[in-house]
């Protein structure tokens, strides 16, 4: 037995644990009862196991001691009633009529959970626990973290519509527009190839010799172009990438999901505030506002999330699985896996809405706990099952294990295991820079959402697709004399390209309409390297790839670089993705430069909000996320000024009105200070 270690700061803690005295949560024999029992009866006992009662309050993640005394033999089951509605069996075990027995409840998430156990036909009475805090949790997390701290359900058919596949990773920019837009300077990560281009549609490039792959899981179709730099005049040639398939519209599969839900202080602040400021001095931004205009009353991050549960949970069939883990200073289940047909939706609903924040953040915990249980649902699942953890959270990790590394391995080991992530980021200060490196691991995208309807329209137009990877560990061979690649452009994985081979690690089913993907392009910049093969030399594409059972496939494409001076664009597929690619080298380069400046400011000078090395980052803690006001430099006012005229110009040959936010954005950068 595991040393004992009781609360005692209360009478009532005395009957509870931190943690159970044995590591076996199965029944053990606990002494002879008075005479034979006439009625099955259950309590809760002290911890002398002196006294029995049939109601304890206890805080999250503590254990409580339980006394059985059943009628008669048989196989006895102790079951448990969540305050969500769900009824799961705890245990299932022989027992003998006549004996004791005991056994430990470990409280999970907060709320009302009911127990009794059945055996030979008949039931006992019940127990309650109510679940509260724990003293960690009690106060709305408002100490900056340590440095030492580390209802009818709808199935959704794909059917009707055309498909074709997008890369993982990032999935929108929402980050950098909130931040734009409420007067903040961005990270660079918030801005990403991929997630730029997952906001719009993209003309499927069509080439001679990709019709006799038509009937492959992925067929990719290729143009080119030859173009020039807006700011420099530079001749640049490229190549884009169509990411077709074979398969013309699906209807989602079964899915086992886990959600796990942030549910740390940090949760509780508004969406469009900086939670970190409040350590120091806010940062005047916007229309010189406390961090903008704040004459509305935004929802708080906690808010927007549990309703968004809701509506992700309209998106499950009633044979998928579903869990949902919160997490704060530790983890804990708050709805235990089964089939969502077995559920009581409205009370779900009603436990998810009751979910408040409060207390750091361990992500790490809330990774493991959620994993463990996909794990488990695997080994009874087909393997024709997505399976999938999606994680709901404003990532700045503030407990536990928090390093990057630690945290990319437990994604990295879920992915071999096929358990892959989604990360919906919540909020203004939404960490990128840790989810853009746990989102280039295998089957992982992450989006970001900013307000409840946000969310829904999230569900709406995407679930199926988030969910359903096609292709992955795809690598693109360029095989040819006179150029290798330069830049790509929409893979996650485009640090890991070299001059040759371009990889990327997974490709998502994606809408594809009227002879467009969504998303559904990526581009190469190619560098000349050899004058041998002549300018109009071939190029050959060789494409290999896994599809979800791991089946290998490859195909090859030839292509050509036409001998024809800039600007050409073969269609405007391509010269959408390179417009939208030199876009974000444009505000990548800006908020780099911009970041690196506030690094030369002496720190006497500096903002108490604004730090040196990770961005304003407070308390040694590198992920909590403070704001940096919104600023342009001279030089690049003077470059938004020049490319505002050549988006503009591009915008209008391209045809694509939907452009006119990044113009917006680009003006807006353009007259700033």
């Amino acid at each position: 037995m595991n040393r004992i270690d009781i609360d005692q700061d209360s009478e009532d803690k005395l009957w509870y644990f931190r943690s159970a005295p044995v590591a076996d949560s199965g029944l053990r024999i606990g002494g002879t009862p008075i005479g034979i029992a006439q009625t099955n009866g259950l309590w809760i006992a002290d911890c002398a196991y002196r006294e029995r009662r049939d109601f304890l309050e206890v805080p999250e993640g503590s254990c409580a001691c339980l006394d059985l005394e059943p009628a008669a033999g048989g196989e006895l089951a102790l079951i448990c009633r969540y305050p969500t509605g769900t009824t799961v069996r705890l245990i299932s075990e022989m027992v003998l009529r006549g004996c004791r027995y005991r056994t430990w409840y470990r409280a999970e998430a907060e709320g009302d959970y009911h127990v009794w156990y059945e055996v030979d036909k008949s039931s006992s009475n019940s127990v309650l626990f109510r679940v509260i805090a724990g003293a960690d949790r009690k106060r709305a997390g408002t100490d900056p973290p340590s440095s030492q701290e580390g209802a009818a359900l709808i199935a959704y058919s794909l059917s009707s519509a055309g498909l074709g596949l997008s890369a993982g990773g990032a999935k929108d920019i929402e980050s950098f527009w909130k931040n734009i837009e409420n007067g903040y300077l961005p990270l660079p990560q918030d801005v990403t190839y991929e997630g730029i281009f997952y906001g719009y549609r993209f003309q499927i490039a069509e080439t001679a010799a990709a019709t006799s792959h038509r009937n492959m899981l992925f067929w990719p179709s290729y143009s080119t172009a030859i173009c020039k730099d807006p700011l420099t005049g530079e001749p640049q040639t490229y190549i884009s990438v169509s990411l077709n398939t074979c398969q013309k519209g699906f209807s989602r599969g079964g899915l086992d999901l886990v959600v796990a839900l942030d549910a740390s202080g940090s949760m509780t602040s508004r969406f469009d505030r900086y939670y970190y400021d409040r350590f120091g001095h806010r940062l005047e931004a916007g229309s010189g506002k406390e961090g903008g205009n704040y004459n509305r009353q935004p929802a708080t991050k906690i808010e927007i999330a549990t309703k968004g549960v809701i509506d992700l949970l309209s998106h499950l069939k009633p044979d998928d699985g579903m869990g949902m883990v919160v997490f704060s200073d530790g983890a804990f289940l708050a709805e235990p896996f089964t089939p969502m047909g077995e559920k009581d939706p409205d009370g779900l609903s009603r436990q998810v809405l009751n979910i408040r924040g409060s207390g750091g953040t361990d992500m790490m915990a809330g990774l493991q706990r959620g994993i463990r249980l996909l794990r488990a649902a695997r080994r009874t699942s087909p393997n024709s099952r997505e399976t999938r953890l999606i994680l709901l959270t404003d990532a700045m990790p503030t407990r536990g294990k928090t390093s990057e590394e630690e945290l990319l391995k437990i994604a990295a080991e879920s992915a071999e295991q096929g358990i892959f992530i989604t990360v919906i980021g919540i909020g203004i200060d939404f960490n990128t820079r840790l989810v853009e490196s746990l989102a280039k691991i295998r089957g992982a995208n992450y989006f970001s959402v900013h307000s409840a309807e946000e969310f829904g329209k999230l569900m709406d137009d995407e679930f199926d697709y988030m969910v359903t990877p096609l292709v992955f560990d795809l690598q693109l061979r360029l095989i040819s004399r006179g150029f290798e690649i330069e830049k790509v452009y929409g893979s996650p994985q485009a640090d890991q390209a070299s001059g040759r081979i371009m990889k990327v690690s997974t490709l998502f089913a994606s809408r594809a309409e009227g002879g467009e993907i969504k998303g559904g392009i990526i581009i190469l910049k190619l560098k000349r390297v050899s004058e041998d093969d002549g300018i109009d030399g071939g190029i050959i594409l060789h494409a290999s790839y896994r599809d979800r059972n791991w089946k290998e496939d490859c195909n090859e494409t030839a292509a050509f670089i036409p001998n024809l001076q800039p600007d050409y664009y073969q269609d405007t597929g391509i010269r959408k993705g390179i417009l939208l690619s030199r876009y974000a080298d444009l505000l990548k380069l800006w908020m780099k430069e911009e970041r690196a400046a506030i690094e030369k400011v002496p720190s006497e000078a500096r903002s108490p909000t604004v730090g040196r090395g990770r961005s304003a980052l407070i308390g040694g803690n590198e992920w909590a996320r403070r704001s940096v006001p919104l600023h342009v430099s001279d030089e690049f006012r003077a470059r938004f000024e020049l490319f505002v005229k050549h988006f503009q110009n591009e915008m209008e040959a391209i045809g694509d009105g939907s452009l006119k936010r990044e113009l917006d954005i680009l003006n807006k950068l353009a007259t700033s200070e």
